[in-house]
């Protein structure tokens, strides 16, 4: 934004007195000396000559003022040009934008994929489709291809909007450490950019191979796979995580602990619930009173407090039923759900619902 102009009055120099008068007038009306000549010629001089020099002031003053005003509409103009050229970044397709917050919204092949009417389609930075809208749902690209669905099946594109691999698929991830998660009828594979199948169709449920290890389930148990479709750790875990930062969370019984790349526990089964370790070393876990805290690698609680809530992890899908840990659906589990409904009378030995206050009607004289 332009720096305002500062505009300065030059200032003016002050007009001379007009000359005194000459006091000693002849006494004789008749006669008019050369000094009285003198002197009204210098009173004519002096009123005729004083109303012009006020004017000049004026006209002076008045500039002064003018180009004050012509200066700071000159530096409103330049800041709302300023603003106007942000706003036709984005409103002028004609115009690229160089501001980062914008070209942070583009993926790494710089398209950004929008919707119009019920399909989907891709732009560049200057709002000019590169990928017509045709698909029902697109992703993001990354490493240059996208995965997108027609009709109901998963295939995948490049940059330009060719195929690469063709919809065919029931489910589909995008490309992780060069292959892709696919579904086929009931069973979930890997392929890789040609569209072939590196890992037959086998696991009940798959996800995307992170740090080069994917997790996978077979027979409600979770395990994990290299990139060769190897066990790496056996399916044994009731519930697991992806891994992340070379430690995964995983659930054995009803606790979650963490294990490394080999297996091995690195942190015992003792949370309620856990999440991905991250990437500077520390993860949220929920402790046996159903708060949440932090620990670091080597399963030491971080001395920050106890909370119902860090960041987007919550107790909330924790039955709120005193020692009950199952997940909740609202706020209890299923097994305790009745409890979110009826309230049981407070009166002593009574197990009949109250219906209105903490008394059943047998008991609402108690109120």
């Amino acid at each position: 934004m332009s720096k305002k102009e500062k505009v300065a009055s030059n200032t003016t120099q002050e007009l001379n007195e007009p000359q005194e008068q000459n006091k000693n007038e002849s006494s004789a009306p008749e006669e008019i000396s050369a000094q009285a000549l003198s002197d009204n010629s210098n009173k004519k001089t002096t009123k005729t000559a004083t109303p012009v020099k006020k004017k000049k002031k004026k006209k002076k003053k008045a500039c002064a003022i003018v180009i004050t005003i012509l200066a700071i509409l000159l530096a409103l103009s330049l800041v709302l040009s300023g603003t106007l050229a942000s706003f036709m970044l984005f409103s002028n397709s004609s115009l690229k934008n160089t501001n980062d917050e914008y070209d942070k919204l583009f993926s790494d092949s710089g398209l950004l994929r929008v919707q119009t009417g019920e399909k989907w389609g891709y732009i560049d930075n200057s709002g000019k489709f590169v990928i017509n809208p045709q698909f029902d749902s697109a992703s993001d690209f990354i490493d240059g291809i996208a995965v997108v669905t027609v009709d109901g099946k998963y295939g995948y594109i490049d940059s330009k909007g060719k195929y690469l691999i063709n919809p065919q698929f029931d489910s589909a991830d995008n490309f992780y450490n060069g292959l892709a998660c696919v579904k086929s009828g009931d069973k979930y594979g890997y392929v890789d950019k040609t569209g072939k199948y590196v890992i037959n169709p086998s696991f009940d449920y798959a996800y995307s191979f992170y740090e080069k290890i994917a997790l996978i389930k077979v027979a409600d148990k979770y395990g994990y796979i290299n990139l060769k479709g190897e066990y790496v750790v056996n399916p044994q875990f009731v519930d697991a995580n992806v891994f992340s930062n070379g430690m995964a969370a995983v659930k054995s019984g009803d606790r979650w602990g963490y294990i490394n790349a080999k297996g091995e526990t690195v942190i015992s089964y003792q949370y309620v619930k856990a999440y991905d370790m991250s990437s500077d070393g520390y993860a949220v876990v929920m402790n046996t009173n159903k708060n949440m805290i932090v620990i670091d690698k080597e399963g030491r609680t971080v001395t920050l407090g106890e909370f119902d809530a860090i960041g987007y992890r919550n107790n909330n899908d924790i039955c709120q039923k005193d020692g009950c840990f199952n997940y909740a659906s609202g706020e209890y589990c299923s097994t305790h759900t009745e409890t979110s409904y009826y309230k049981y009378c407070d009166a002593y030995g009574c197990f009949n619902i109250a219906y209105a206050g903490d008394y059943c009607t047998t008991h609402n004289y108690l109120e």
